[in-house]
């Protein structure tokens, strides 16, 4: 009894280590990228409260930078403000958001923060491809996205957290090509 266990373990077909490992690390990588989604789309359904205080735009600005790939971004800040009232959390996101975006579509980034008629600009552009002109409308729908591996909603949570400080957000192909995406803030 024991040798024929033996023997069937033995005849038995094994999955190469290899083969075992690249399996694991699908599972791994589809439990994380549904993982991101679920708390996106848990971010999407709660982002209805902001906690404004005094802070500065610029230094929010260079933070989100130098997460999302500083070596690619050039930073512009000689026009903002010392300080603004925003939710910093929030606005980090709404940047986070945009910058990784911009440095996933090209290897030249443009980050600028302003004040325009009153209002803090953060500007945001890209020199990669730009998107198509038709899909403008639709890049802050919730699950719109053109990549593989998004969720389609970075930008709907980023429309929705400028527009409870009171602001917008747009996007336009940029002069030269590439992307460019614009936050308006009123001070508030």
């Amino acid at each position: 009894l024991e040798s024929s266990a033996e023997e069937e373990t033995a005849s038995a077909p094994s999955a190469t280590p290899g083969k075992a490992l690249g399996k694991a690390q699908r599972v791994v990588s589809e439990a994380l990228r549904l993982e991101q989604l679920l708390n996106d789309l848990l971010e999407f359904a709660r982002s209805g409260k902001i906690e404004r205080s005094v802070v500065d735009p610029g230094q929010i600005l260079q933070d989100c930078v130098e997460l999302a790939g500083e070596e690619k971004i050039k930073v512009t800040r000689s026009e903002a403000p010392d300080s603004w009232s925003l939710d910093a959390g929030r606005m980090r996101q709404v940047l986070g958001n945009l910058l990784r975006n911009a440095v996933q579509a090209s290897d030249r980034v443009e980050a600028t923060v302003s004040t325009r008629a009153g209002k803090l600009v953060f500007v945001v552009r890209d020199h990669g491809e730009g998107f198509a002109e038709d899909s403008a409308g639709e890049l802050f729908e919730p699950f719109h996205t053109q990549k593989t591996q998004g969720t389609g909603l970075g930008l709907a949570v980023a429309k929705r957290l400028v527009e409870l400080h009171g602001g917008t957000i747009g996007a336009r192909n940029a002069d030269g090509g590439g992307a460019e995406f614009r936050v308006e803030i009123p001070a508030g």
